[in-house]
């Protein structure tokens, strides 16, 4: 077994510093925006109203959708898909099978 070293390679450390500088320079922009702004305020309050009109409104139209999208009819969709990936002599998932 090969040694296991402590120290991570260089790149790695440099792109994982790049990430969190881009994520929280993207989260203050964000608040700029819709937070300290009365546009973003606006887009939120739009928003809030907008939620309030989809729970009368759109629920009427999605509820007879969902009745008939059940359970029993995603599974019935999708269990040749999963059959054929379970079909290994072994009865592990593809991802668990050892490649010989």
């Amino acid at each position: 077994m090969l040694p296991v070293s402590d120290r991570r390679p260089v790149p790695l450390v440099a792109v994982s510093a790049v990430v969190t500088v881009v994520s929280v320079v993207g989260v203050y922009v964000l608040w700029r925006v819709f937070v300290d702004t009365f546009a973003g305020q606006s887009v939120d309050q739009a928003a809030i109203e907008g939620a309030a009109y989809g729970q009368t409104q759109l629920w009427r139209v999605a509820e007879k959708v969902l009745d008939v999208v059940s359970v029993g009819f995603i599974a019935a969709v999708c269990w040749p898909r999963w059959s054929s990936r379970w079909s290994a002599d072994d009865g592990s998932w593809p991802s668990r099978r050892r490649s010989s």
